[in-house]
């Protein structure tokens, strides 16, 4: 039902796109193939970061039975991972060159 639901939002996204004047991502970036799987590994990335920002305090208090204080602060070491990680792979971004990866 959820996979459908989502195919559903999926082509109303698309046709959407390609009914608007000036579309958020136009469908012609996306045969591109860099652009469209830095696009799908974007969403992907920030669906999990998301999901498990939500789920690990319900996590994290039901299961383990810590309190709500203590289940934010648990929370802590992902987002400064997520942080030194971001820096660390924007400041590396640059220096690698996209030559060096096989197709």
């Amino acid at each position: 039902m959820l996979l459908a639901a989502s195919g559903g939002f999926w082509a109303l996204f698309a046709w959407r796109l390609r009914s608007a004047e000036e579309p958020f991502i136009p469908l012609s970036i996306l045969q591109n193939a860099i652009a469209r799987n830095a696009s799908l590994c974007s969403a992907f990335g920030l669906g999990a970061f998301i999901g498990l920002s939500v789920v690990m305090p319900v996590y994290f208090e039901g299961a383990l039975g810590l309190s709500a204080d203590r289940s934010g602060v648990a929370l802590i070491p992902m987002m400064v991972g997520t942080v030194v990680g971001a820096t660390v792979s924007g400041r590396m971004m640059p220096h690698v060159s996209t030559t060096s990866f096989p197709r």
